[in-house]
């Protein structure tokens, strides 16, 4: 067999191989997220968040999306996105305004844990955010 036909082969194989994997890590959400909505499963994280930025006043949107869950008050939008075993948290943040959005997204949250998922806020996003906040605070105060 001709290498030149044998190298499209193992690129079509791997290209199948990973395809396959991603269905089959998607399937796995939708099964789970039948049986516990996302807004529960992350339940840790949203209250951690909700605390430490949101005052305790964030607010819970219903979403049409299973694999998604907004949190917000009257200048902070916090959307969590779950597929593929990851989770994706994104934040939109107002003052004066002027709006900044960034995420953070974590890998290996298929069985996470509450302490878990209580380090993944205490210790990583919400110091993130915090300093994407004041970041966004100083560039806007030096505009107006």
């Amino acid at each position: 067999m001709s290498k030149w036909l044998l190298i499209p082969i193992i690129v079509v194989c791997v290209l199948m191989a990973v395809m396959l994997a991603f269905y089959r890590d998607m399937f796995k959400d939708r099964l789970e997220l039948r049986k516990t909505r996302i807004e529960d499963k992350f339940r840790v994280i949203l209250d951690e968040i909700n605390d430490a930025l949101l005052d305790g006043q964030g607010v819970i949107l219903q979403h049409n999306e299973i694999r998604t869950v907004n949190m917000c008050n009257d200048y902070i939008l916090i959307s969590l996105w779950y597929g593929t075993g990851h989770l994706t948290i994104t934040m939109v943040y107002e003052y004066k305004g002027h709006e900044t959005f960034f995420e953070k997204t974590f890998g290996n949250v298929r069985n996470i844990s509450e302490k878990d998922q209580r380090t993944i806020a205490r210790n990583y996003f919400v110091p993130f955010a915090q300093e994407k906040m004041g970041e966004h605070i100083k560039k806007v105060d030096q505009i107006l």
